[in-house]
């Protein structure tokens, strides 16, 4: 009689043990999957969005393309650099400037920011510049605002000046792939 229990008690034990090892298998071939699922999921909804400094608006982008308003706060943040500066602020904010520029524009701007740094400094010119309207179309945004310029403390200028900057994006990152600058009286 004991050899019949021993018997019965060793074939439930097997069936126990065939059943935790399938139980492992499957939990185990789960957890692989889902492992896998993971690492593709991450690789596909991994988002990067540069946001500028100054961000007052709500701005979307659909299928890559972001909308006017992410332009305009993209310009907003950005001309103060070109527009305002001390000769011992110019060539920190020209560098910060220069590295939103699209590499096709940045040699013409470059030079022409080069220019108006060796000015500054040859000069002493302060500038001062205060935005008053902003109109975007598209990747193109004009902020049209009262420019200063002082030599000591003296008024050199006084005027109305436009920058008109023409973004691009690559890579997800906002690039500067045009400027102009003109005054009320042409272009400078």
């Amino acid at each position: 009689m004991r050899i019949s229990t021993f018997r019965e008690k060793w074939e439930n034990l097997a069936k126990e043990n065939g059943l935790l090892r399938f139980c492992v298998l499957i939990l185990t071939a789960g957890l692989i999957l889902e492992g896998l699922f993971m690492a593709m999921s991450l690789g596909k909804t991994s988002v990067v969005i540069e946001v500028p400094e100054y961000l007052k608006k709500d701005f979307s982008i659909k299928e890559g393309k972001p909308s006017s308003e992410y332009f305009e706060q993209w310009a907003l943040s950005l001309v103060p650099y070109i527009a305002g500066f001390t000769p011992e602020s110019v060539d920190f904010n020209i560098r910060v400037f220069l590295s939103y520029v699209h590499p096709k524009a940045y040699g013409t701007i470059e030079t022409e920011l080069i220019k108006l740094r060796d000015e500054v400094k040859s000069v002493g010119i302060s500038q001062a510049f205060f935005p008053q309207t902003v109109v975007t179309r598209e990747n193109k945004v004009r902020v049209t605002g009262r420019q200063m310029r002082f030599v000591g403390k003296t008024v050199t200028s006084d005027e109305v000046v436009t920058y008109e900057i023409g973004f691009r994006m690559e890579q997800g990152k906002p690039l500067i792939e045009s400027m102009n600058v003109t005054t009320d009286s042409g272009r400078k």
